[in-house]
């Protein structure tokens, strides 16, 4: 069976507006201002934290795809070069 993950609302946002934004890079305040709005307590470090989920969660799936970037940003959505792909 092929591993499978479930995505919180906010992690399904993020995702899709790194697949929406392909090829960019994206930082905290992008994000802050785009899924966060709303959040007056939200900071770079609530960004910081649901990068690493979809990170581990892609991970975890062995997807083609992983987000680049450090912990200050930016990040971008990257397709995983054939020698990092795990068999």
């Amino acid at each position: 069976a092929e591993n499978s993950i479930r995505l919180s609302s906010r992690e399904s946002e993020m995702l899709a507006d790194f697949l929406n934004n392909s090829g960019k890079e994206l930082d905290a305040h992008y994000f802050l201002t785009h899924l966060w709005q709303d959040d007056a307590d939200a900071g770079e470090d609530m960004v910081l934290l649901y990068v690493q989920y979809l990170r581990d969660k892609l991970s975890y799936i062995n997807a083609d795809l992983e987000i680049q970037g450090d912990k200050t940003g930016p990040f971008i959505l990257t397709k995983k070069k054939e020698d990092q792909k795990q068999a």
